[in-house]
């Protein structure tokens, strides 16, 4: 008897044009337009324009635009851009009218002197502090900048953050025994090869996958993802999956309302009249939801 149900509302489901367009083609007109309007954004978070003026031109300064270059979650840049002009460099001046126009939120100026001083374990250095530039309006850009800036000092300039400590160390202590001295001199020697090894052999992460990612650090760590990895925009399935739950949703509510309306006409009770009881015509309105919902 379920079956007889089941098969009854295949038929009028065929029979029924307008029911059978909202039952196919509107979750796939959906999920198109979701998928248009979020399936280009790899990641739920911009990044952040950063414009950086490098006056010093030293090692330090240059390890530091460098890492703040990799930031993911930075958009760096040092020249303008336009299309009638030529690309040009950043200029003090230029970043700033750049801030001031709404070009971009944050900009950094390394001043010279920079790489005499780079790191400061006590009262900064007067006139090699780092100037950002920022637009009010815009809060969370310049800590972002902020906290980025100061993880990519720590993991750019190893070497130097290592001289800056033992200089200070030594000033406060005293100064250094002859043999500490050479150990330490040791020591400076072997991780300043360790800092200048991988700017000579940059791995080239144009070729890198959506899935992979290479984590830098003592440890060597190499992700890759196991799941998902050839797909282009990944978050597509998070969408897929929602509006396929919201329309298994407006299925069941729209069973619902027909059975109301077999009720309020009087077909109900002709139905149940027969052999047919209510916990049969559930079962296999059930049933036909069920294999719609898998269709």
């Amino acid at each position: 008897m379920i079956f007889a149900i089941v098969r009854t509302a295949i038929a009028a489901l065929r029979r029924d044009r307008p029911s059978l367009a909202l039952s196919f083609l509107l979750p796939i007109a959906f999920f198109s337009i979701f998928a248009s309007v979020f399936g280009g954004q790899h990641s739920t978070t911009p990044k952040v324009k950063l414009i950086i003026v490098d006056e010093d031109q030293s090692t330090a300064s240059r390890q530091l635009v460098q890492a703040l270059k990799r930031e993911t979650s930075l958009a760096v840049s040092t020249q303008s851009e336009s299309k009638n002009k030529p690309a040009q460099t950043f200029t003090a001046a230029s970043a700033e009218a750049a801030v001031k126009a709404g070009d971009s939120p944050v900009a950094l100026m390394i001043p010279h002197g920079f790489g005499e001083h780079p790191v400061s374990f006590g009262p900064a250095q007067s006139g090699s502090q780092i100037q950002l530039l920022n637009d009010s309006s815009d809060m969370i850009a310049p800590q972002v900048v902020s906290g980025l800036l100061q993880k990519a000092a720590m993991s750019a300039m190893p070497s130097t953050m290592a001289e800056q400590g033992a200089q200070y160390t030594g000033k406060y202590i005293g100064g250094f025994t002859p043999e500490q001295q050479k150990r330490m001199d040791e020591n400076m020697a072997q991780l300043r090869k360790y800092a200048d090894a991988p700017a000579k052999s940059e791995p080239d992460r144009s070729s890198t996958g959506p899935g992979d990612s290479a984590l830098g650090g003592i440890i060597a760590v190499q992700s890759r993802a196991v799941v998902g990895e050839n797909k282009r925009s990944p978050m597509i399935s998070f969408y897929a999956a929602a509006i396929g739950v919201m329309f298994l949703l407006f299925t069941a509510s729209g069973s619902a309302g027909a059975l109301l309306d077999e009720a309020e006409s009087g077909t109900l009770d002709r139905v149940l009249s027969s052999h047919v009881t209510m916990t049969t015509l559930l079962g296999g309105k059930l049933v036909f939801n069920t294999i719609l919902a898998f269709t």
